[in-house]
């Protein structure tokens, strides 16, 4: 049984391994397919609406830092910036972080800082989350799990004690 938990969206995943015999999440958890299923389901209902106010924010720092680009899903929105000038792109990045935590702080979404990524998405769902799901609806007698970015954390604290996690890159980790 392979379950995919990726930060991509459904229609990447659906493309690139839609007819692989696996189970996948989209957006960090937003979206799960079960596989032998065609449709996407939710793990709990969540809204996008907060991303009307946020991406005109993203769009002026954006503007301010050419190689930076918006990349907008169902139910979060990432800024990228792995294409920018490095030091120009880590006092912008830092000046954003800093803005979105301020206003975002009484509302339902989280901010996280990745590799060159800055993501904005519904709290609530993450890899841990949907690690716990899986886990809890079937019973395993082996779990590895391998992952290379931030939300990758969330899913190995998630994990039983018994289960093999690997961590791509040299990072602190709970791999």
């Amino acid at each position: 049984d392979i379950v995919i938990l990726s930060g991509r969206s459904r229609e990447d995943l659906q493309k690139w391994l839609g007819s692989a015999p696996v189970s996948l999440t989209a957006e960090h958890g937003s979206w799960i397919r079960e596989h032998g299923k065609k449709e996407w389901s939710q793990l709990k209902p969540i809204s996008g609406e907060w991303k009307k106010d946020i991406l005109p924010i993203l769009e002026v720092y954006t503007d301010r830092l050419p190689g930076a680009r918006i990349r907008e899903k169902d139910f979060s929105v990432s800024w990228h910036y792995h294409k920018a000038d490095i030091e120009q792109a880590s006092f912008i990045a830092k000046e954003l972080t800093d803005h979105l935590i301020s206003i975002t702080a009484n509302i339902d979404i989280q901010v996280f800082q990745g590799n060159r990524v800055i993501e904005i998405s519904s709290s609530g769902i993450n890899k841990g989350d949907l690690a716990r799901h899986w886990l809890n609806n079937r019973n395993y007698d082996f779990i590895l799990a391998i992952g290379a970015g931030w939300s990758d954390e969330l899913l190995f604290r998630s994990l039983p004690e018994k289960a093999c996690s690997i961590k791509v890159g040299m990072t602190q980790t709970e791999a």
